[in-house]
């Protein structure tokens, strides 16, 4: 589970660097379906 979670954590972080901040809550629903 913590390998998963660094794999979209990494993405998020990129994320935050630009304007793309409203992206990040974007992907984690994706996690929530799973």
């Amino acid at each position: 589970m913590q390998g998963q979670r660094s794999v979209p954590v990494d993405r998020m972080v990129k994320w935050r660097e630009g304007p793309s901040v409203v992206r990040i809550p974007k992907p984690t629903k994706l996690k929530r379906a799973r």
